[in-house]
């Protein structure tokens, strides 16, 4: 998929012998918190344990509120300074407590 803003712009799989993982990436540019955190939120409730999300933001604090719940709630995250002025949220769905 292209980039589109406010769309999911891939889902690719990663095969390694048995196990595979997705890769999902979703483009927040243009938008304001809270709404990047919620479509992340919703997006994690469909993924698998071990998959990992890509939100993709140009709003530094859309990371900061996505960091800050992500850690809270136990996710593994990394917040990346792709380019100037544009920001990439890793979040990985944790296995089921």
């Amino acid at each position: 998929m292209d980039w589109q803003y406010g769309m999911k712009i891939g889902i690719r799989k990663i095969c390694n012998g048995g196990n595979c993982m997705a890769i999902r990436e979703i483009d927040c540019s243009c938008e304001a918190c809270p709404v990047p955190l919620l479509r992340a939120m919703k997006e994690l409730k469909t993924m698998d344990a071990g998959d990992i999300l890509i939100v993709h933001s140009d709003h530094s604090c859309v990371g900061i509120n996505v960091q800050e719940w992500a850690k809270k709630n136990q996710y593994p995250v990394e917040l990346v300074e792709a380019d100037d002025g544009e920001w990439e949220i890793y979040i990985e769905k944790p296995k089921e407590k």
